[in-house]
């Protein structure tokens, strides 16, 4: 999970008979909210930003998710 503050994107490999998948949380005080999941579109910048994200804190999580994803 990577996290830029209030917000963090959790991903997960495809196992099993589990496909691979993105969450965008947000937390407010001590509790977390899911606030969107999906199978990649959270790679974009412009995708976040529509979900709310500050444009800064969405280029920082994309930053996170691709040094994170790389193999």
């Amino acid at each position: 999970m990577f996290q830029e503050k209030p917000y963090a994107v959790a991903y997960w490999s495809a196992a099993g008979n589990h496909g691979a998948g993105e969450a965008l949380l947000k937390k407010s005080g001590t509790t977390w909210t899911v606030v969107k999941m999906t199978t990649g579109s959270l790679k974009d910048e412009a995708a976040l930003e529509k979900l709310g994200v500050p444009s800064a804190t969405a280029q920082a999580l994309v930053k996170d998710l691709e040094i994170g994803k790389a193999p």
